[in-house]
């Protein structure tokens, strides 16, 4: 079925306008604040990115990608000098964590992020935004139930 000239935008057609809008304001908070950019995957990968550390398998299921797409993401990180790879004491399981470059840029992005939003806030309202932020965080439950 092909699509319809003038058929309304989809809400996942706009969500995505959505995310990329905040995306490309986040990168360019981070580009004025003298940051290297980085990509989407890059920037959400870092900052999900605890302390103590997390293994790629996890990174993966919250981030909601496949392990090989967080692998290449982690490569390109590893490459910049912001993560790093170790075996966990006790299990021998592999676990990625920030370098202290890595923590930097991770700080740096979740600011720009929140400069984005508050742009955002400033643009379409104060009470649309947390609208958004509420309708957003709602549980939306298993996408494959009724």
């Amino acid at each position: 079925m092909s699509p319809t000239a003038g058929a309304p935008e989809s809400l996942g057609q706009l969500m995505l306008q959505a995310f990329w809008w905040l995306d490309r304001r986040a990168a360019a908070e981070l580009e004025a604040a003298g940051e290297e950019a980085m990509s989407a995957s890059e920037a959400l990968t870092l900052t999900r990115i605890p302390g103590a550390g997390v293994r790629p398998v996890e990174l993966a299921r919250l981030a909601g990608v496949s392990r090989q797409a967080v692998h290449q993401t982690l490569d390109r990180l590893q490459d910049a000098g912001m993560t790093e790879r170790a075996r966990s004491p006790g299990r021998g399981a592999v676990v990625v964590r920030l370098t202290a470059s890595g923590q930097h840029r991770a700080r740096a992005v979740v600011r720009a992020n929140a400069t984005a939003e508050e742009a955002l806030a400033r643009r379409i309202g104060r009470e649309r935004a947390a609208g958004l932020r509420a309708a957003l965080l709602a549980d939306w439950g298993d996408p494959g139930s009724a």
